[in-house]
């Protein structure tokens, strides 16, 4: 904080901004395209446009502020992180030419990275040239993966492009379209708590060094006083982060204080978009304040830390700004007990709407004759896996026979790969049997504990369809096998603990779909499953690189499709599995032996559900040596 008077002096609460009432041209309606997180494909937001027809683009998130000097500014992890998740990089390029693992050697990425033309960190360079133009206006705020340098240089009017307009604490464009004058007010950067009071590399309000950007208090204050500044009853007013409001209470309580109608913030790389209120999801005002208590009693703590040197480091002007954070703050409730909250019209009113990835989905706000409408559009998940577990059993299921044959398989023992004409073999052989034993019926009945279990069930119907030549010769193909086989020749990762489909995708974007489970002791693990082994190996990369505290105590291991052992090191283990599972064969904890749950039935075929990741496996597992 020493340097912190140097790089403020002069600057004032931004009363003087060149952009702080730019205005558009009136237009009698509007479509307004809402989206997130476009990492340096400007390219993008020209065909996203054309697609909804929009008239102009809010943007949250990161955008993409890195030009060709930026590289040089990132650190190690950061340009990993960038170029991991940059959708300018291609999924082939990212292990052949920008190979991110932690391990990897990071100046030859430096160097693939330095020599891309165009450049793999971002579009922006392109459109500084003139060699690309924006078709609509563009209205953005920064995210945290940015260069704070390259933000000052659009600030200060160095760098310029057509249409893209960045919206901060210190400017608030009004765009008047379908008789309605909506208002923007900004706040960009990552809201990190402890780094409030710390500018890095900026020499303004705004904040960041080595490739990344966080809020500041002082920027918080410059948007306090932008935004009383420019109020008028006659205006809607949007306000525009980063930071979700409804996952921190100070921002919370800042859409209140600015008098925000709507506020829009990028998600974590979720699939849909969300749209509440704090009343829609709060059941009472009690409840609400109590994000607001904990959020007050932090931001103070950290003040009272740094108060003494802030004081003979600030200036008239931003002590002005600060003293507008602290009576934000001070307005906020002490104890959830208070029953007279000041913030009860907007704790209704208030509408904010939570994007995902440009990628995954997007938000249009129609503005018609004084009326804004929402169209949400998504990606959405795909659930299409669990077609492999209910499909099949519509049909062939009710025919008595087949729920006993896994039961052989153990005497048998197959390699997971086997073809569909040795199942059929080996049912004939042990029909006979089957008819004369009804107990294997009540065996299997428990198997419902796993979702998967009703793959097993049509298995022997293609028997019975072959021996009768004539009936149903599209049912004999190795169709109920199908969904199962390809459950096995996909990649995967497994996860614990995860509670659930929305969480696994959080973890993994890229994953396509995902199943979950629970252990013998009621813990959530989940299979989680990519398109190619390249976006698995990719996804573990990723994760891997993160730090300890980011993946918060998350057990992630890969998956073998190849019928071998898990990858987690050498285990004990049985041989000893059929149908309902016993201990089987090559799942668990860490190596061979099998724990009680995994797979199809409860053990044995798939995973241990007390351990880590096994082989895959539609056979009991092989007996070993």
């Amino acid at each position: 904080m020493s340097n912190y008077r140097q790089q403020h002096a002069g600057h004032s609460n931004g009363s003087a901004h060149p952009q702080a009432n730019a205005r558009v041209i009136e237009r009698q309606g509007a479509r307004i395209l809402c989206i997130a997180d476009i990492r340096g494909n400007l390219a993008s937001l020209n065909v996203l446009a054309s697609q909804h027809e929009a008239t102009h683009i809010l943007h949250s998130g990161d955008f993409g502020f890195y030009d060709k000097t930026s590289l040089d500014r990132m650190t190690d992890k950061t340009l990993r992180h960038v170029v991991q998740y940059s959708p300018l990089v291609g999924p082939r390029q990212r292990g052949d030419v920008y190979d991110t693992h932690p391990k990897s050697d990071v100046q030859q990425l430096r160097s693939a990275v330095a020599a891309a033309e165009p450049s793999i960190l971002s579009d922006l360079p392109e459109f500084l040239a003139g060699r690309q133009t924006l078709s609509v206006p563009v209205y953005t705020v920064w995210g945290s993966c940015e260069d704070v340098r390259v933000l000052e240089k659009f600030r200060s009017g160095e760098y310029k492009v057509q249409n893209l307009h960045v919206v901060d604490e210190a400017s608030s464009p009004l765009l008047a379209v379908g008789g309605l004058s909506l208002r923007l007010l900004g706040l960009g950067g990552a809201l990190v708590q402890h780094k409030l009071f710390d500018n890095g590399e900026g020499q303004s309000t705004i904040a960041g060094a080595q490739g990344i950007m966080w809020t500041t208090a002082l920027q918080i204050g410059e948007l306090l006083h932008t935004a009383d500044r420019t109020y008028s009853t006659a205006e809607t007013r949007i306000l525009m982060t980063h930071h979700a409001p409804g996952r921190d209470g100070l921002l919370t309580q800042l859409a209140h204080t600015v008098k925000a109608d709507f506020t829009l913030s990028a998600g974590l790389h979720f699939r849909y978009s969300s749209s509440y209120s704090d009343f829609t999801v709060s059941p009472s005002v009690s409840h609400f304040a109590q994000k607001l208590v904990a959020s007050r009693a932090a931001f103070l703590a950290i003040y009272d830390v740094v108060k003494p040197e802030l004081t003979s480091l600030l200036s008239p002007p931003q002590d002005q700004l600060l003293q507008s954070v602290l009576q934000m703050v001070e307005s906020m409730p002490k104890e959830a007990s208070e029953t007279a909250l000041p913030v009860e019209g907007p704790f209704k009113n208030t509408w904010h709407f939570n994007l995902p990835d440009a990628q995954f989905g997007s938000l249009v706000l129609a503005v018609q004759d004084g009326r804004i409408a929402e169209e949400s559009k998504s990606q959405g998940f795909s659930f299409g896996y669990r077609r492999g577990g209910t499909a099949p059993q519509a049909a062939p299921v009710q025919k008595a026979p087949p729920v006993a044959l896994p039961r052989q398989q153990p005497q048998q023992p197959q390699n997971e790969h086997a073809s569909t004409q040795a199942n059929v073999q080996r049912q004939r052989q042990v029909q006979p049997e089957k008819a004369a034993t009804p107990p294997p019926m009540k065996d299997t009945r428990p198997a419902p504990q796993t979702s998967v279990s009703a793959v097993e069930t049509p298995l022997p119907a293609a028997s019975a369809d072959t021996t009768q030549n004539t009936a149903k010769p599209a049912e004999a193909q190795p169709q109920p096998l199908q969904p199962q086989q390809q459950q096995q020749q996909r990649p995967g990762l497994w996860v614990q603990p995860c509670p659930s489909v929305e969480r696994a995708k959080e973890l993994f974007p890229s994953s396509t779909d995902c199943l979950i489970k629970k252990t013998a002791m009621n813990r959530p693990y989940a299979y989680v499953y990519f398109a190619s082994q390249a976006d698995m190996q990719e996804a573990l990369k990723g994760w891997q690189s993160l730090d300890p505290a980011t993946q918060d105590g998350i057990a992630v291991k890969e998956m073998r499709v190849d019928g071998g052992h898990n990858k987690t090191g050498p285990g004990f283990g049985r041989t000893r599995g059929d149908s309902r599972g016993g201990r089987g064969g090559s799942g668990g904890r860490g190596g061979s032996r099998g724990a009680r749950g995994g797979g199809l039935g409860r053990g044995g075929s798939t995973m241990g559900s007390a351990g880590g990741p096994a082989a895959l496996s539609s056979a009991p597992a092989p007996t070993s040596n």
